[in-house]
């Protein structure tokens, strides 16, 4: 696609599956928020170079860039944003729910923030079997990865709070 890739090539295939639902799903004028928008992430820079202008990513710490953008980054709590209701068109979370997110606050949030008909895009570590991550952590917190059972009950709580899948979720 002519996009700088991410540093990490497992990273990538969400991040085009994140780029093409955002791009098949909004136009140009749309209001995009990356949470855990780390200085590494491509999505925000990708969505810019595609003309994309109203651009947000929020992290728990403050991200330190080399060169000068259009992109707003923002030290922020994904559960407990500062924007209005209604912000946002598009949402992504890539990878970050694994580190000791809060179903409830996460889907609290985003349902708060988004605008009637917006997408949110979420990935996360996971793993049909669960996963013995006893003593691994990651940005100071434990690392999870989910198992179906997880991601059900993920799924309950989006839906308590109006959030449902635009396609077929299968865990197995």
């Amino acid at each position: 696609c002519g996009l700088g890739p991410h540093t990490g090539r497992p990273k990538n295939w969400d991040l085009l599956v994140a780029l093409g639902t955002i791009l098949e799903r909004t136009n140009r004028r749309a209001a995009v928020l990356e949470m855990g928008a780390a200085g590494y992430s491509r999505l925000l820079p990708w969505l810019y170079a595609y003309g994309y202008q109203r651009l947000v990513g929020i992290d728990l710490v403050d991200v330190v860039l080399k060169h000068p953008t259009l992109i707003e980054y923002l030290r922020m709590d994904l559960t407990a944003t500062t924007f209005p209701d209604g912000s946002f068109d598009a949402i992504a979370c890539l990878s970050v729910i694994e580190h000791g997110v809060s179903a409830e606050g996460f889907a609290r949030e985003v349902s708060r923030l988004l605008v009637p008909g917006g997408v949110v895009i979420l990935s996360t570590d996971f793993w049909c079997e669960p996963v013995d991550t006893h003593g691994k952590s990651a940005y100071g917190v434990p690392v999870h990865v989910l198992s179906p059972a997880d991601i059900a009950v993920w799924l309950e709580v989006a839906a308590s709070h109006g959030l449902t899948p635009v396609s077929e979720v299968r865990l197995e």
